[in-house]
């Protein structure tokens, strides 16, 4: 056998030193777990309004899937994965699927609700229960249908139960995140309110179930001091306009939009002060 040639008959082969990957450093795991917690955040900022009622709003769609696609790729990249695409694909995966779990639960949920307040009105009003279960696919003729329901409900409700009703109503404008000044001018100058968001509607549907069942238990409406409340009211309406603005049709007409909604919220604010035996004939009368 020749003194170069190996055993295996390969003269003069030697094998080629496997080649090892540099290290990473410190500072690239430091900035790895900052860009995962980076990503986490998103995740649950998507997450947590989903599930909760409040879908993101389409001016930021753009740069949530930005972070959902583009972090897990630099991610990828920093953790020297072979397909680092892989990493982006899986986000937006992720980015479709919160929103349809979430609708999908909120479904269920207005779903679950909403047989509930029908059921109430069947209980309160057998033959209005069945007009409404039946119009349960039509929006415009359900709504025509349990406005005046509502309305007999108010006048047989207990005061504190009617003002507990009011005040979930007020919740449309004064809501959680501050007030909704669009619906807060809306409300005040008659115009057509936008659309509530899948929270809302089962927030109102079980006050409103609520406030069917505590009107059962009294087959006659519930008499006030008419006098009274009339006097009432003018007080409340001379502390929140202390310039006379509703007295007069040409400065009430120039109000802005928020300077409306302003007064409508000095007005409401006294009116939550008042005992609720006082509230109750001024937030929805028993006469609706």
């Amino acid at each position: 056998m020749p003194e170069n040639e190996s055993p295996q008959g390969n003269a003069g082969w030697t094998p080629e030193p496997v080649q090892q990957e540099e290290p990473r450093t410190p500072t690239s795991r430091i900035v790895e777990i900052f860009l995962w917690v980076a990503l986490v955040g998103i995740v649950a900022a998507v997450a947590i309004p989903e599930f909760a009622g409040r879908p993101i709003e389409d001016k930021n769609i753009l740069g949530t899937l930005f972070g959902f696609l583009g972090l897990p790729f630099i991610i990828a990249r920093m953790r020297r994965a072979r397909a680092p695409w892989l990493y982006s694909l899986a986000g937006l995966g992720l980015f479709i699927a919160l929103p349809m779990a979430g609708g999908a639960m909120r479904g269920l949920e207005k779903r679950e609700h909403g047989n509930d307040l029908l059921t109430a009105i069947e209980q309160f009003e057998p033959d209005t229960g069945k007009r409404a279960r039946a119009a349960e696919k039509n929006p415009e003729l359900l709504r025509s249908i349990l406005l005046p329901a509502i309305r007999r409900a108010a006048q047989r409700a207990p005061d504190a139960e009617l003002v507990a009703y009011n005040k979930a109503i007020f919740r449309l404008v004064e809501t959680p995140t501050g007030i909704d000044r669009q619906r807060c001018a809306a409300t005040v100058m008659g115009e057509r309110q936008r659309p509530t968001t899948s929270a809302e509607e089962i927030y109102l549907a079980k006050a409103t179930a609520q406030l069917f069942r505590a009107a059962l238990p009294h087959p006659e409406p519930i008499s006030f001091d008419r006098e009274r409340s009339i006097a009432l009211r003018g007080e409340i309406v001379r502390a929140a306009d202390v310039d006379g603005v509703t007295t007069d049709p040409v400065r009430l007409a120039a109000l802005t939009r928020d300077q409306h909604c302003d007064l409508y919220l000095r007005m409401m604010k006294n009116l939550r002060e008042l005992p609720v035996a006082d509230v109750q004939p001024m937030e929805c009368s028993r006469e609706m």
